[in-house]
């Protein structure tokens, strides 16, 4: 007896190790198959909930829709749609934050969805759903009922909106276009001038630089009028000189000179 007890133990504890062994590489499965989806993006919704229990009658039907009030609150970051509830609703009513990307291109048909958040309205108080603006062309809708997978005007369509026909809790987001999305302009073309530089002469391993200067000499000649007086000064200056070179003038000179001023 005591061996068959000690018999099964040992089978009990090689069950236990092999058990665990299994667990162990299903966990490893399951761990390779959810790296699978680490590129996951995170969320574009986010919703934040502020209600609670209340004394009032809960309403139903047209009542329960009258009891729903909105806000939009529309920023450069962000487009949120704030649900007030002032009574509580017998029954809840189910929807979706909807986000579908748009082809891009001033495009926005086909949509293909991109996420779908359900949430809840039922107990009084504040429901604010908030959408981030990416830069990324997109559309925010609160809606209920189905998220196809693709949607367009003439093709399939997704629920009514959670408040029917107010268009203003849906929003087209082209991020693409945005100021804060733009892609920088180039930048502009460079306007180098290029100067021509002078080639200095090496002479003697110094540098020197060589200036030629011209000078042009203009010379004037000024017609002067001969009068007898000017001859008769000639003569006088022509005496002269001969009395001191010891010969006298003769009156033939004073015709020379006045021959050679007349030319």
């Amino acid at each position: 007896m005591l061996g068959n007890s000690r018999r099964v133990r040992r089978i009990a504890a090689g069950l236990t190790v092999m058990a665990a062994m299994a667990g162990g590489v299903g966990h490893a499965a399951a761990g390779e198959a959810d790296g699978g989806n680490t590129d996951v993006p995170a969320s574009l919704v986010t919703i934040t909930s502020d209600t609670g229990p209340s004394t009032e009658p809960c309403v139903s039907g047209l009542l329960a829709r009258l009891a729903l009030t909105r806000d939009v609150i529309d920023t450069p970051e962000q487009f949120s749609v704030v649900i007030h509830v002032a009574r509580p609703l017998c029954t809840p009513i189910s929807a979706k934050a909807a986000v579908y990307a748009m082809p891009g291109g001033a495009n926005a048909w086909p949509q293909t969805l991109a996420e779908a958040v359900p949430f809840e309205v039922g107990q009084a108080g504040t429901v604010k759903i908030s959408f981030e603006k990416p830069c990324r062309d997109l559309q925010f809708d609160v809606i209920e009922g189905a998220t196809p997978q693709e949607i367009s005007p003439f093709g399939q369509w997704h629920g009514p909106l959670l408040f029917a026909g107010d268009t203003a809790t849906a929003l087209q987001w082209f991020g693409t276009g945005s100021e804060g999305c733009a892609e920088s302009p180039p930048p502009p073309p460079s306007t180098e001038t290029t100067v021509p530089g002078v080639t200095p002469r090496t002479v003697d391993d110094e540098t020197t630089t060589s200036t030629t200067t011209s000078t042009t000499t203009s010379t004037t000649v000024l017609a002067v009028p001969i009068t007898d007086a000017a001859v008769e000064a000639t003569s006088i200056v022509s005496a002269a000189a001969a009395s001191r070179s010891g010969r006298a003038a003769s009156p033939a000179s004073g015709s020379a000179a006045k021959l050679a001023f007349t030319g």
